[in-house]
């Protein structure tokens, strides 16, 4: 008889070795582990809904009669089916009542469907991933680093390209693939990633579509794990959609067996670490899609570069970079002989797919493992595991549903496939589903940390992290279910649907190869903030500060850094270390990124020779200067530019070292700063490979600002005056535009210093830069460099002397002009000619150099004005140039030229300089001008097209309660710069308040949209200012600057109604004989007079049409709304009046009226009716 757990109750059904196999002589078998009631051992089925553990005694249920008879019917019903006779015999091998135990790791016994070598296989990865994966994911992930050990370490265990035949793979079946690429992912996303982009990807591909002698030898090497490869088929402007990759490939125009490859790949798994790179492009001769093998050791230095991509939150264990190529030479033989089109990279992605659709339930699994067992080890409510409540059972059986389901499905795909019957629909659906279920379970799973989820010490917020960018690569979720969309449209229509019906066919299987999905934005630099990289040498904080020299400092700097320099032009430049690095040589020390204001001058100092030497990949600065090398690196794509403005260059400094992530600024509204359609990278021929990033932008108080988020860095270099031991440092003057605060934004920094004193030698009331944010001193070795001397020639003589020159000479009026918008004692800031607008002076050994228009302004100001000069580089009160005993290299005016001091004046650095300027606190900043609208647009820094240096601190200058523009009224071209709306870039939008150039100043009303003309140079009338403005304009009443009685233009306009006096008596008796009629009118135009029926009808009809009076052409009076404006109507419509009752063609009668009359009355006409010349009637 059977008997309960604890053997006093018997049940009346004898005992049955076919229904309770392996029991005991009374039919009861050995507890089990979990101790649950004894009917779930024998039958499976969990009956008791009271007693949730096990009994001692039947006594201890407390509905033990309910149990029973429950019990006893159903075991009375799998008796019943095994008698003889019975109407449900058991089948050979299946048993209605089993002895199996339900596994909630494998709820639904997947396992029972892989082959022994498949399990084995599985185990193997499994003890590899636990024991060597594991232990290094959290430092992998915090420090975004991937360790090239672990492809070799895949390698040696036959993991990578497992299902390839021969050529030293594994030769396993696709189930094992997947199986291996689901125990790796149950560590990492990332490392599942870097596998699979060497094993499905790029092997594959080889393997499916390279000729035998590549087959022959890349395969082997791939693997084993000796060479590393990635698979470039998304770009920057095309991931979803690679049908339209730029990239192309040309033959090479000398050397025959050639190709040349141009173009960027984005968001590349494993391109830094890249021996070969799959790439796909575009034959220029077919516009077909090839694929080539690029090989890194055999591209020439500058054809390609394989950039990282930092700052990404997710996929952190990962390495993921660009392609960027540019004239990179490959092989004939390198290219794949005959698949063309999108079907040679669909295949190796549709065989990445397959694998992400069982990684994704490993990511899922692991998960589940965790919640469930935090779930019973945390107490809470009277001491209660948190797995009792139904809220978190939920999410647990969730979760182990969706993985069993997942698990099963990517399983029957992975077997289609090896019998040759899979559909490319199912891998969309079989992807989708488990990409999507993992990460809406794990999310949910997150919920039960509570807290503790955001501690990266429980694993699942990286999960979660992680599942969002498998999800949205190689196809995101909403893009894969347009395949579902294009088959079933198929299917109903019963014939094939063109791909751009149903959107996103193409897009299906087009999005990155193992790149990011360039529409997941994984990494923006407008939501995420860290320190950099974290490639910086470990800080010793119990070691000395004090370092032999600048090369035993830079010694263990690695390659991949983003380095910090300080200076503002070659002011405050760590030159000492520089060059040490400069020593190390690009094959040892290559900066993916460097941060700076400027970039050095070319035979000088700063960062010249880093970029010279291809050091450096990526710059961050606000302005080129002098570095010619950079500029040309920059056109021709060898290098990447991110121009920021320099107020915001600094505040993005300041931030990161004070852990601001993020800040809202004007600077840049309304410009292409926030559209991000500045070029960061073009290529060889010019065209854009990577543009800006977009900002944020929000309006506060009705005005428009941008998101900018803050810059760290790995290391910082930077000069000193002094410092000692501790790292307490001082700095002089100008020095500390960039140091201080770019020291405490990087991990590590290293000052070189031209004093190293002991400690407490430096008053802490002097201290500039605590100890704190200093890591290493050196002694500074180099001498420091001026970059524009500048010089007056006594300490009596402050204005500068200008060479003599037309030019110079009406330049040098605006500035005398523009000196007189200074008012007692204003804060003014002066632009460095950012528009490159130069003035010839005299230099400190009298030869000719240049400075900008607004910094000429102050040798201007009337005596007995004082005014305070702000420059953005951190001085507030500026002086005029020095006498050469006062040259300072540490005191340099914006313009980098040197500078003195006036009493009074103090020092700080950029970021204290541009806060005074974006505050509000200064009264007017002067500026330079490229164009100007009639609203006060200013564009002042780029012409498209041509070489440009940067905005640099102009973009924040125009935050300035007033802003005065000084320019020349026309550019060289002749074109104007006054114009009705700006077609270059703007600097600054609605911003400017005074415009002065070299014949008139205008005020311009920025409320309403308007220019008013207030001023004209001497020599100049109101008909050449009309000539040479684009923008309409009005006409003061008001006296100009400087006159006495009237205005330049009244007096012009006086003279003009005398000129207008004369000519109306001369054509006095013209007009009595007009009234004669058609044939008078006739004759008289014979003889070359002029005659004109004023009264006929038809004449005064047409005038009246075309709303022209009578009185303004006759008498040259000035028509209602014409003065001062350029007329509406052209000389052709007064030919024609005169023409309405004539036999004689218009042209003919025009050329009548210009020998008949005057050319003062030819004068009035241009004038009054807006046309420019007399051959404008022509």
């Amino acid at each position: 008889m059977v008997r309960s757990c604890s053997g006093k109750h018997e049940i009346g059904i004898p005992y049955s070795p076919q229904l309770f196999p392996g029991g005991t002589s009374n039919g009861r078998k050995s507890p089990r582990p979990q101790h649950q009631h004894w009917y779930k051992h024998y039958v499976g089925v969990y009956v008791c809904g009271y007693n949730k553990w096990y009994c001692e005694a039947a006594e201890d249920c407390r509905n033990y009669n309910l149990c029973q008879k429950k019990m006893n019917r159903s075991i009375f019903r799998a008796w019943r089916s095994v008698q003889p006779g019975s109407s449900h015999p058991v089948a050979p091998g299946r048993r209605y009542a089993s002895s199996a135990s339900f596994n909630w790791e494998d709820p639904l016994a997947a396992s029972e469907l892989y082959t022994e070598e498949e399990l084995a296989i599985q185990d193997t990865a499994r003890q590899y991933c636990q024991e060597r994966l594991l232990p290094r994911v959290l430092d992998g992930y915090r420090n975004e680093q991937y360790d090239r050990k672990i492809i070799k370490e895949m390698g040696e265990l036959g993991l990578l390209g497992a299902s390839i035949e021969g050529y030293g793979c594994a030769g396993a079946s696709t189930v094992a693939s997947g199986l291996i690429a689901k125990e790796v992912e149950r560590v990492d996303s990332g490392y599942r990633s870097c596998m699979s982009v060497q094993s499905s990807l790029i092997m594959t591909g080889i393997y499916e579509f390279g000729t035998q002698e590549q087959k022959d030898r890349f395969l082997p090497e791939l693997a084993n794990g000796n060479l590393v490869g990635c698979f470039g088929l998304t770009e920057p402007n095309h991931g979803s959609d690679p049908g339209s990759i730029e990239t192309i490939a040309r033959e090479h125009p000398t050397k025959k067996g050639q190709y040349l490859l141009s173009g960027a790949k984005t968001w590349i798994t494993n391109s830094p670490i890249s021996d070969v790179m799959l790439v796909w492009a575009k034959l220029e001769s077919t516009g077909k899609i090839r694929g080539f093998l690029v090989e890194r050791s055999k591209c020439p230095p500058g054809t390609l570069e394989t950039p990282a991509i930092k700052n990404k939150n997710g996929l952190r264990a990962s390495i993921t970079g660009m392609i960027q190529m540019d004239s990179c030479p490959v092989a004939t033989e390198n290219m794949f002989p005959d698949v063309e089109g999108l079907r040679g990279p669909f295949t190796c992605l549709n065989s990445a797919r397959l694998g992400i659709a069982f990684g994704a339930m490993g990511a899922l699994e692991d998960s589940l493992s965790r919640a469930r067992t935090y779930a019973l080890d945390r107490k809470q409510f009277k001491g209660n595991p948190l797995a009792k409540y139904q809220l978190i059972q939920k999410k647990l059986a969730d979760a182990a549903t969706d993985a069993a389901y997942g698990t099963l499905a990517a399983t029957q795909v992975a077997r289609l496939k090896d019998s040759n019957k899979l559909a490319p629909e199912m891998i969309s659906m079989v992807k989708r589903q488990n990409c999507d279920r993992a990460l809406t379970n794990v999310r949910a799973l997150q919920e039960i940390f509570g807290g503790n989820a955001a501690s990266d010490e429980y694993h699942i917020g990286r999960h979660v992290s992680n599942l969002f960018v498998v999800q949205t690569y190689e196809g995101q979720s909403d893009i894969h279910a347009d395949t579902w969309h294009y088959a079933q449209a198929q299917a109903i229509c019963g014939r094939r649907i063109h791909p751009g019906n149903i959107g996103g066919r193409w897009a299906v299987t087009g999005s990155s190869t193992r790149s990011l999905h360039a529409t997941a934005e994984v990494t923006s630099s407008t939501t995420t903030f860290q320190h950099a990289a974290k490639l910086a040498p470990k800080i010793e904080r119990a070691g000395s500060k004090l370092f032999k020299d600048a090369d035993e400092a830079v010694a263990d700097l690695k390659s991949g850094t983003t380095l910090l320099s300080s200076g503002f032009g070659l002011c405050g430049v760590a030159e000492t270390l520089i060059q040490a690095i400069h020593r190390r040589g690009p094959e040892n020390l290559k900066f993916q990124m460097v941060i700076s204001n400027n970039a050095g001058v070319a035979g000088k100092g700063g960062l010249d020779i880093l970029t010279e030497a291809g050091q450096i990949n990526r710059m961050i600065i606000s302005h080129l200067g002098s570095n010619r090398v950079l500029e040309n690196k920059y056109l021709t794509g060898g290098i990447a530019l991110e121009l920021c403005p320099q107020g915001t260059l600094a505040e993005r400094i300041r931030a990161g070292g004070a852990g601001i992530p993020a800040f809202f600024t004007a600077t840049g509204a309304n410009t292409l700063i926030q559209d991000g359609k500045i070029p960061v990278r073009v290529g060889a021929s010019g065209n854009v490979l990577e543009h800006g990033k977009p900002r944020e932008a929000r309006t506060f108080n009705g005005r428009t600002y941008l998101m900018e988020t803050a810059l760290t860095g790995d290391v910082a270099i930077i000069r000193a005056w002094k410092a000692d031991a501790a790292g307490n440092c001082v700095f002089r003057y100008a020095t500390k535009a960039f140091g201080p605060i770019m020291a405490k934004a990087a991990t590590l920094t290293i000052v070189e210093a031209d004093n190293i004193v002991p400690v407490g030698s430096i008053h802490p009331d002097n201290v500039d830069l605590p100890g704190i944010f200093v890591d290493r001193v050196v002694p500074s070795t180099v001498a420091k460099v001026i970059e524009i001397e500048k010089t007056r020639s006594s300490e009596a003589d402050n204005v500068v002397k200008p060479v003599e020159s037309a030019g110079d000479i009406q330049r040098n009026r605006i500035a005398k002009w523009a000196a007189k918008e200074l008012k007692q004692s204003d804060y003014v800031n002066l632009g460095a000619g950012e528009c490159r607008m130069r003035i010839r002076l005299i230099d400190a050994n009298g030869g000719g150099v240049h400075a900008g228009i607004p910094i000429l302004v102050p040798s201007f100001v009337k005596e007995g004005v004082k005014v305070w000069v702000q420059s953005e580089n951190g001085i507030l009160g500026m002086g005029p140039y020095p006498i050469t005993e006062e040259i300072d290299p540490d005191i340099v005016n914006a313009g980098k030229e040197t500078a003195s001091l006036l009493p009074g004046a103090s020092t700080f650095d950029s970021s204290e300089s541009f806060g005074m300027i974006r505050g509000g606190h200064m009264d007017v900043s002067i500026l330079g001008a490229l164009q100007v609208s009639a609203n006060g647009d200013l564009a002042n820094y780029m012409i498209p097209g041509k070489a440009f240096k940067g905005m640099g601190g102009a973009m924040d200058l125009v935050s300035n309660p007033r802003i005065v523009v000084t320019t020349t009224h026309v550019a060289k071209d002749g074109s104007p710069k006054i114009v009705q709306e700006c077609s270059l870039p703007l600097t600054g939008a609605n911003c400017v308040s005074t415009i002065i150039t070299d014949l008139c100043v205008f005020q311009v009303d920025r409320a309403n949209g308007g220019l008013t003309l207030t001023e004209l140079a001497p020599r100049v009338d109101i008909e050449e200012i009309e000539r040479k403005t684009e923008a309409r304009f009005s006409i003061a009443e008001a006296k100009g600057h400087g006159t006495k009685g009237k205005c330049q233009w009244e007096r012009n306009e006086e003279r003009a109604k005398e000129r207008a006096r004369r000519e109306r008596a001369k054509v006095k008796g013209v007009k009595k004989e007009g009234a004669k009629g058609e044939d008078a009118n006739r004759e008289g135009a014979k003889k070359g007079t002029l005659q004109l029926a004023a009264e006929d009808p038809e004449a005064r009809a047409y005038s009246t049409s075309h709303k022209v009076g009578h009185g303004m052409f006759l008498g040259g009076l000035h028509a209602p709304g014409h003065r001062g404006k350029r007329g509406s109507h052209s000389c052709r419509d007064i030919m024609r009046i005169l023409a309405v009752k004539s036999n004689i063609n218009t042209p003919l009668l025009g050329k009548v009226i210009l020998g008949a009359i005057s050319g003062a009355l030819v004068n009035i006409f241009m004038q009054d009716l807006g046309a420019r010349s007399a051959y404008d009637c022509m």
